[in-house]
């Protein structure tokens, strides 16, 4: 509620004891009952809304502190994903005509025939196991696409070289 409306409210309030007063009535005593529950209102009011609020961020703190969240993937599922030596990530990416990486877009190094990669299963983007895990540990996105994962729980179709 605004300054403007509270002021509105307060007139309201008083308003009966004012035109009482002016009827030669003695009303003071009234205008400052009037005035000191109009008053106390208003600090119960700011009170109840300043414990509301605290109860409020203790709650939010107790949860934010019970759940821990994992930002990315566990070593088990770093380690759940498909594997495959260069050479056969070539041969393959030769037979469907799409073009190959040649290089580590971590680490930047060049492949090797006999390397064994991992590969990202949504996008199909390989690095050096020692490059991507360190990626994977704390994001859940392809470093390459930044394409959103669904590996969480590939160990039961991961396959080893």
């Amino acid at each position: 509620m605004g300054r403007k409306n509270s002021l509105y409210l307060l007139l309201l309030v008083i308003s009966p004891v004012l035109v009482s007063a002016e009827k030669g009535k003695s009303g003071w005593w009234s205008t400052f009952l009037i005035s000191t529950i109009y008053i106390g209102f208003i600090v119960f009011a700011a009170g109840l809304a300043i414990f509301i609020r605290r109860y409020r961020e203790r709650r939010d703190q107790l949860n934010n502190d019970n759940v821990e969240r994992a930002p990315g993937l566990d070593v088990e599922e770093i380690d759940s994903l498909p594997s495959l030596r260069f050479a056969q990530i070539k041969m393959y990416r030769n037979e469907k005509g799409e073009q190959q990486e040649l290089e580590c877009v971590v680490c930047l190094s060049e492949f090797k025939d006999e390397e064994v990669l991992r590969i990202l299963p949504d996008c199909l983007h390989v690095f050096h196991p020692h490059c991507i895990a360190p990626w994977l540990a704390s994001h859940i996105t392809c470093p390459v696409c930044s394409e959103l994962s669904s590996y969480r729980g590939l160990r039961s179709v991961a396959h080893k070289p």
